[in-house]
């Protein structure tokens, strides 16, 4: 008898051991901060995880993935990526735990010079948060109705920032700026500012002195009343500059996640504010 009672339990134990299916971990993962945002805005109300790659307050240009950090990525159902010079660094990462749904959230964008820079242009934001919600969908069809409506809420508050940084932007007199390096190409190009010259051409590549000279004879001829740095990049060839010339020096942050920048949204704002409190004729600059 006690033979049957055991045999019995191990036939309950076999086939609901069989019985089990492996269930899918409902990670999503993106590279930087504005990406990760955007993909949070869009499965808010479900429960989809959302995982950021590169810390706030580092560089994807510099950004590099430990043992560790590669294997947090590890079944994630998709990875969110920028391409052009980036972060392409993580379709490797990505492929060696087995990550095979790598999106390029710029896939249908045509960049210039293969600037990167997408999300800085709001119009260029929202095209990236549909090649997003296409994904999501297709990953997560059960969400399907979730995420278009959060898509349609979202993309209404954008188009509003949108407004309210051309509007602003547009009253401005002067409009010229030297930025640190290549991010606001985008930004620029659709709110009117005129970017006359770059420091870095390429993160941790430091200017010549001609170069810097050049750059020095541009701010006095062209009174430039503002240089850009960002936080996530050293800029002590700045100071040089600052003191030569008399320019002030601003911040403009392109990545965000730091706190009083903890949405993209937030972001845009406080670069915005940066911009006007920069070139607005009563900042005493």
């Amino acid at each position: 008898m006690k033979r049957i009672f055991i045999f019995v339990i191990l036939l309950v134990v076999i086939f609901s051991g069989c019985g089990k299916r492996e269930v899918k971990k409902k990670v999503v993962s993106a590279t930087i901060f504005p990406v990760y945002d955007f993909v949070r805005n869009l499965v808010d109300g479900t429960d989809i995880e959302v995982n950021l790659i590169v810390p706030p307050g580092e560089s994807p240009h510099t950004f590099s993935l430990t043992p560790g950090e590669v294997k947090k990525i590890e079944g994630s159902r998709i990875i969110f990526y920028n391409d052009f010079g980036l972060d392409e660094w993580i379709i490797s990462s990505a492929e060696s735990v087995g990550v095979k749904n790598i999106v390029n959230v710029n896939r249908s964008l045509t960049p210039i010079n293969n600037n990167p820079h997408f999300w800085l242009s709001i119009p260029y934001a929202i095209k990236e948060c549909e090649v997003i919600k296409d994904s999501l969908i297709k990953e997560f069809p059960e969400y399907k109705e979730v995420i278009e409506k959060n898509f349609i809420d979202y993309r209404e508050k954008l188009f509003k920032l949108h407004n309210r940084i051309k509007k602003s932007i547009d009253k401005l007199e002067t409009k010229k700026i030297i930025t640190y390096h290549p991010a606001y190409l985008y930004f620029a190009r659709e709110y009117g500012l005129n970017v006359l010259s770059v420091i870095e051409n390429s993160p941790g590549k430091e200017p010549t002195p001609k170069k810097v000279a050049e750059i020095e004879d541009i701010i006095r001829e062209e009174n430039v009343k503002a240089l850009f740095i960002e936080p996530q990049l050293s800029s002590s060839v700045v100071d040089g500059i600052a003191i030569d010339t008399g320019i002030k020096v601003f911040s403009l942050d392109p990545l965000g996640g730091t706190p009083g920048r903890d949405s993209y949204i937030k972001l845009m704002n406080y670069n915005l504010n940066t911009i006007l409190e920069a070139l607005s004729e009563d900042c005493g600059c």
